[in-house]
């Protein structure tokens, strides 16, 4: 037979996932900071692959995919507060690089952070004398959205679908 499971190994189980549970805190708040899978395996002393695995368990994403989603929705809320260039915002938000800003935005909300932030602003107007929910449907260049006010969460791009036909 193999190795057997002492009781240690469930205690080491749950101080690990302690450990997990106060990374994933830090990263709410350093998400903007550049962090290297080597080094976040190091916060929680275990080894990369090992670090993937048990990250992956214990939040459903990757370390990467979850880093990023942390960053999309912190440029989402500067896009929609307005007054900061997206240039900026990209770098406030732990991009280094626009290119790969703008390909992990799209990726996450289905538009460019430049178009979100004009569906927002163009959407605010539309808005401003209701007092019930409401949904738009709207045609861009990237394809079909949806906008929808709720009294509760205020506004929302819903969805973006492709375009039917592409040029």
């Amino acid at each position: 037979g193999g190795p057997t499971a002492s009781p240690g190994v469930f205690r080491s189980a749950d101080s690990l996932s302690k450990k997990l549970n106060h990374f994933l805190e830090y990263l709410q708040v350093h998400y903007a900071e550049e962090l290297p899978l080597e080094e976040a395996a190091e916060r929680i002393g275990v080894s990369k692959y090992y670090f993937t695995r048990i990250f992956r368990r214990h939040t459903g994403q990757t370390f990467n995919d979850y880093l990023t989603s942390l960053r999309v929705r912190a440029a989402e809320d500067l896009l929609k507060n307005g007054g900061v260039s997206v240039s900026e915002i990209c770098a406030r938000c732990g991009y280094t690089s626009m290119s790969s800003f703008n390909r992990n935005f799209r990726r996450l909300k289905g538009c460019s952070p430049t178009e979100f932030r004009q569906f927002y602003q163009r959407r605010l107007d539309l808005f401003e004398n209701r007092e019930k929910d409401d949904v738009y449907d709207f045609e861009t260049s990237s394809g079909h959205g949806i906008i929808a006010r709720s009294q509760s969460c205020g506004l929302s791009l819903i969805h973006i679908s492709e375009p039917t036909r592409h040029a």
